[in-house]
């Protein structure tokens, strides 16, 4: 089971030529606008002003349009590299788009624009919040078609699909330039999620790793120790056949749900120092004997130990069984536990994903949102204050100090306030400083960056499917893994 804060859409792999031709129908298909609101002293009230956006009418429908407005007259000094930058902003608006994961969500990107006007006077910053279905192809539509907002959020695996196709611009100049983005503030997964071929494409604001979190309670009624950071997957199993129960031969209770595709995966193939794919050689490593060896302790969960429910059985466990106290130990990231578990009725105690046997040390994967300048961008001296804005620590802990998710910066993470920031289910801030020490970890890692990623985990999670349910075992479902993703890498 996956529980990740950003969820992967597919994406559809446009030429340029393409892109615009599906501009001309998206166009035509352009939704009523969203509702803007203004926030702060200026004013309260809502009216159906059409988003901002360089270029034609947006293709883009908005859910929510907030504003943050300033109070005082325009002075600044941008940090772009270009020779025309100027003091005095090109522009009175900004707009940050993302695509849309509920209202709860909206609120907490919304957040990280708080006290923007003070630190731009004399700027609007407008946070819109798009459609999920199609995002990122549609958001290739618009940039053929010239319609381009000024900061984007990418959503994980992304990221190079925009910059092969050179839809995004850069970044290195600004980052040089800057006085508040310092490389050695943000964890090391997260600022290399945001490059592509050498480049700096992207800063991410946030970005989870995920860990194992468990319930304290079912641990303490079998009389099972608590895990700790030194386990090892010997000791993981151990933990999960001491907490799987059952009863006239029918399993009731089961000590994990680790096996499964996604994040679940990619970071124990971390943890054992493998990967689906080499980027640097662009050649497909799933059958490789350290991610064969990750496949068969995966698979021995569900099959010959059963501590894992097999998938016909997890519809058995209700609509959440980590909830339901079925499941002892799950995968998650802090804002699914945040999110989902707040109030859970029993405390919920984090921890490492279990040491490997190849490298002996723990794994995890991060998913962060991927904040982009798109091209042709007009005034992108101008979008960059932005992107800088909703990267900055300021901007961070005012939204991860009121809502779930999890900073990219080192110095929110380890802030105080953050820190305290925990939800009555938990344990207590040992869960905020679990993940600390994850999300700086030598095997935390990310989804590898190649173009054709979507199919590629969509061919690789075909043949897992067969491997979950007791089917063929790992080292034939590596092999025709392997040999479904070798194409796709051409």
């Amino acid at each position: 089971m996956e529980i990740l804060h950003h969820s992967r859409r597919s994406i559809l792999r446009l030429s340029c030529g393409a892109a615009a031709a599906l501009a001309a129908s998206l166009l035509a298909a352009c939704g009523q606008a969203g509702n803007r609101t203004a926030i702060g002293s200026t004013s309260t009230a809502a009216s159906t002003a059409t988003p901002a956006a360089t270029g034609a009418s947006s293709t883009m429908t908005s859910s929510i349009v907030a504003t943050i407005a300033a109070t005082t007259a325009a002075s600044t000094t941008s940090n772009a590299p270009s020779a025309a930058a100027s003091s005095t902003p090109a522009v009175k608006e900004l707009e940050f788009m993302r695509p849309s994961g509920g209202p709860a969500e909206d609120k907490a990107y919304i957040a990280m624009l708080s006290g923007w006007g003070d630190a731009h006077p004399g700027i609007k910053a407008t946070f819109v919040s798009a459609p999920g279905a199609d995002y990122e192809t549609k958001v290739l539509a618009e940039i053929a078609s010239g319609v381009v907002h000024d900061v984007v959020g990418l959503q994980p695996g992304t990221l190079t699909v925009f910059a092969r196709k050179g839809a995004i611009l850069p970044l290195d100049g600004y980052v040089a330039r800057s006085a508040d983005l310092n490389k050695s503030d943000f964890f090391p997964a997260h600022w290399a999620d945001g490059q592509d071929q050498g480049k700096q494409f992207s800063i991410p604001p946030d970005g989870s790793p995920l860990v194992v979190a468990y319930n304290v309670d079912l641990f303490q009624g079998s009389s099972v120790p608590l895990p700790t950071a030194a386990w090892t997957w010997d000791d993981c199993l151990k933990t999960a056949q001491q907490l799987t129960k059952s009863s006239g031969g029918n399993p009731t209770q089961f000590g994990c749900t680790f096996s499964g595709g996604g994040g679940n995966l990619l970071s124990f193939l971390f943890a054992n120092d493998a990967n689906v794919i080499d980027t640097a050689t662009n050649t497909p490593t799933i059958a490789s004997p350290d991610a064969v060896q990750v496949l068969n302790y995966l698979g021995d969960l569900n099959n010959k130990y059963h501590v894992n429910p097999l998938p016909t059985e997890m519809a058995g466990l209700g609509s959440n069984s980590f909830l339901s106290g079925k499941v002892a130990m799950m995968i998650s990231n802090r804002g699914g536990l945040g999110t989902v578990y707040p109030n859970a009725p029993f405390k919920i105690g984090v921890v490492p994903l279990p040491k490997a046997p190849a490298s002996g040390h723990s794994g995890s994967q991060i998913t962060p949102l991927q904040l982009v300048i798109e091209t042709p961008n007009k005034h992108p001296d101008d979008a960059w204050l932005l992107l800088e804005y909703l990267a900055s620590a300021r901007s961070q802990l005012n939204r991860f100090t009121q809502f779930g998710g999890y900073p990219s910066r080192r110095s929110v993470a380890n802030d105080p306030k953050f820190l305290a920031s925990v939800e009555p289910s938990w344990v207590g801030t040992a869960v905020n400083q679990v993940y600390a020490q994850v999300a700086g970890a030598n095997g935390t890692g990310f989804i590898p960056h190649h173009p054709n990623w979507s199919q590629i985990n969509d061919a690789l999670n075909k043949q897992l499917a067969l491997l979950w349910a007791g089917k063929q075992p790992a080292d034939t479902v590596a092999k025709s893994a392997q040999d479904l993703i070798t194409p796709l890498l051409s």
